[in-house]
């Protein structure tokens, strides 16, 4: 069997077609003075090539000789397009192109509290591609422009299994414990209660360029039931590291989530600032204040996400609650309710986080209407306004903000 790659073979055949023409190129000179003693078996050896029938003998030899030379150019350009042909649809099949889309999502913002203007987005370039059938291989790459000039990614992933078990290996998000549809702006008075998310991934970059770790392995169980169990390692001061198994449900119109993150916090060194600001002057020297922050230690923190959601064709409802213990050990509550009628989007969150001494609380509302830009696909416009208010020890003033999301798919 001959080793030849897809190029190798289609060059040598083009190569062969050229080779043909030139060979017949010769015959016809040289049938100037033989054509009387060569041409009839020249002419059948062709005929056989093309698959030609009829009569090869005239008194005009010559002139026979170029017409045949004419039709081994035509058939050589044939068999040269056929070749290109079938190199580009092997290839196309052999090293399919990616899938390729973009959008961008521009949001402009009125914020309270001497905040302001502002605006924030994204131009998102995607490119993926799943290939196999019994066995696949996939990935996924989405490349970030935004306002400030800045460029990053989102997602830069692959994974690979069969329809029952996969693995995926790089930046992502696994799956959703705290539902939020309509988030154009979300505000928060005070703190942002806790979602069960500090182990859902996108966990941000090194200096060096690279990231923290991130796996998860997906099982389907039979029933609409399927598990995926997910881990990050982060490394450094106050890095999270721990799993994160989920617990999904699906059937119909219903879909159930209810996942744990076992985390741990890494410890910080001590530090010192130093205070150059000023300096208290000690005979000819002048000495500067500073201040030492404590190290602290690695801590173990376990946390707890439930969510559910149920269409009823016209109208979507979302139910979330989370708990589960910040780094400083703040005992965290979260409830939230939230509604999907057609393009409007109603959504509620209730956090509350409690010490020794008292409770914090924060109350959040959003509203998002998102319009059809007359009928262009894949564009619209969303308004929406969000409001927050705060209480307990740590009460902050409140939070309403006003935004208006463009968003365009092409």
């Amino acid at each position: 069997m001959l080793d030849l790659t897809l190029e190798t073979a289609t060059e040598k055949f083009l190569h062969f077609g050229n080779s043909l023409v030139s060979v017949t190129r010769v015959i016809a000179y040289r049938s100037k003075k033989t054509a009387h003693q060569e041409y009839p078996q020249i002419c059948m050896v062709f005929k056989r090539l093309l698959q030609r029938s009829g009569s090869c003998w005239t008194s005009k030899s010559r002139t026979n000789l170029i017409t045949l030379e004419t039709s081994l150019n035509q058939a050589t350009f044939t068999a040269r397009a056929t070749a290109l042909a079938a190199f580009a649809m092997v290839s196309a099949s052999a090293f399919a192109l990616p899938n390729i889309d973009a959008n961008i999502e521009l949001d402009s913002k009125y914020q309270n509290n001497d905040r302001g203007a502002s605006q924030s987005g994204r131009v998102e370039l995607n490119a993926s591609q799943k290939l196999g059938s019994k066995y696949f291989m996939a990935g996924r790459a989405t490349y970030l422009s935004k306002p400030d000039g800045s460029a990053g990614t989102d997602d830069l992933w692959a994974q690979f299994g069969t329809e029952s078990a996969d693995i995926k290996l790089g930046r992502f998000e696994a799956a959703n414990l705290f539902q939020t549809p309509g988030d154009v702006i979300v505000e928060y008075s005070g703190f942002s209660p806790y979602q069960a998310n500090v182990l859902r991934g996108r966990q941000g970059a090194y200096a060096n360029g690279s990231a923290p770790f991130h796996a998860a392995v997906n099982v389907q169980l039979g029933g609409g039931l399927s598990l995926e169990v997910s881990g990050v390692s982060s490394k450094g001061a106050g890095g999270a590291t721990g799993l994160r198994p989920v617990l999904n449900y699906a059937n119909g119109p219903l879909h159930l989530a209810a996942g744990v993150e076992a985390i741990k916090y890494e410890g910080t060194a001590a530090t010192t600032t130093i205070d150059t600001t000023s300096c208290t002057l000690v005979g000819s020297t002048c000495t500067f204040g500073s201040t030492t922050t404590a190290a602290t230690a690695s801590v173990n923190r376990t946390g707890y996400g439930l969510t559910g959601d149920y269409n009823f064709g016209g109208v979507t409802l979302y139910a979330n609650y989370a708990a589960g213990k910040s780094r400083s050990n703040i005992k965290q509550n979260t409830f939230a309710l939230m509604a999907g009628i057609g393009n409007l989007t109603l959504a509620s969150v209730f956090g509350k986080g409690s010490n020794l001494s008292a409770d914090d609380k924060v109350t959040t509302f959003w509203v998002a209407y998102a319009i059809p830009f007359f009928d262009v696909k894949g564009a619209k416009i969303t308004p929406a306004i969000s409001h927050s208010k705060s209480s307990g020890p740590n009460e902050a003033p409140n939070a309403t903000g006003f935004a208006l999301r463009v968003n365009y798919e092409f």
